[in-house]
């Protein structure tokens, strides 16, 4: 790795709610290599590496993290999380930070080989810049149509589970939005409210992540999330003409015609017809929320295509 001309601090916030075993992976892949801890950082944590410092911060909105690290990663220093959402658990994981930079990770993420060293390389090489999101994948081919995972394979995607900000820049904006009514669309929240700044991310390629299929989320889910459209659409009215014409008559002419057989014909069973369903009760819902929203501004924002995953 390319030596810097002045040490790179990282603050890795790392928010978790009872997935001890996805967060011991995390951690694993995060960990020391042999080098020195210095006593830079909360109560020392801070480690060293060739060129740059970081410190690994879990915010714990469940119970039992706290007897992992202390047992297996006594380097990562914990704080119990407020427990009012994800929002406002990786806001209070960002206060308890020490770095310049902060870099978000899912506790169901793994950091791939050199996660840190491009963000810290990232840092030197553009300067100029405030905001870099990095690359998500998955662990080998989608298996059901009804699974899903959030992958950012070529950028424009500010996605929560990998990407680094200014501390100063996001404590300046606030952090994540906490007063979504249901825990969707705060990251994309948040990267409008970078854009309106005049801030746009650069994509690493090597600051990779492994994500993995989950199950796409089920009714309760689809009513909840147009609560949190309804909620942005007020918050920001400009967007709401973009959210009319990706999710009304168009969107369910393209689910029915294009994506449901194109699922059939690679998952030829009953996941296909499930994400159908849910594909279809989301654009009524939505539309039903646009409906019933006053209309308001014209201004072109970013295809809400990749409003959930």
């Amino acid at each position: 790795m390319e030596i810097f001309s002045k040490d790179v601090f990282l603050s890795v916030v790392l928010p978790t709610c009872n997935r001890g075993e996805d967060l011991a992976r995390c951690l694993k892949a995060l960990g020391p290599q042999g080098v020195e801890t210095t006593s830079t950082g909360p109560g020392g944590g801070g480690i060293k590496r060739d060129g740059f410092i970081y410190e690994v911060i879990v915010s714990d909105d469940g119970i039992g993290a706290d007897a992992l690290i202390r047992t297996n990663f006594p380097w990562a220093s914990y704080v119990q999380g407020p427990r009012r959402g994800p929002a406002a658990n990786r806001n209070f994981g960002a206060s308890q930070a020490s770095g310049t930079w902060l870099l978000f990770l899912d506790d169901d993420c793994v950091p791939g080989p050199g996660w840190l060293e491009a963000y810290a390389l990232a840092t030197d090489q553009f300067p100029e810049c405030s905001v870099f999101e990095g690359k998500t994948v998955a662990p080998g081919p989608k298996l059901r149509a009804d699974h899903e995972s959030p992958l950012n394979l070529t950028g424009g995607l500010l996605w929560s589970c990998n990407f680094g900000v200014k501390r100063q820049l996001f404590l300046q904006l606030g952090g994540f939005d906490e007063n979504f009514p249901f825990p969707a669309m705060e990251d994309m929240d948040l990267q409008l409210r970078l854009s309106e700044l005049g801030h746009t991310s650069i994509f690493l390629s090597d600051a990779c992540v492994e994500h993995p299929w989950r199950p796409k989320r089920g009714t309760r889910f689809c009513i909840e999330a147009a609560k949190s459209v309804g909620y942005y659409t007020t918050k920001y009215p400009q967007t709401r003409a973009t959210f009319i014409k990706t999710w009304r008559i168009k969107r369910m002419i393209k689910i029915l015609f294009f994506e449901f057989p194109r699922n059939l014909r690679a998952f030829p069973n009953i996941s296909s017809f499930r994400v159908l369903y849910l594909d279809l009760l989301t654009a009524v819902l939505f539309s039903f929320t646009l409906a019933t929203q006053p209309g308001q501004g014209r201004k072109r924002v970013p295809s809400a295509d990749n409003t959930f995953r």
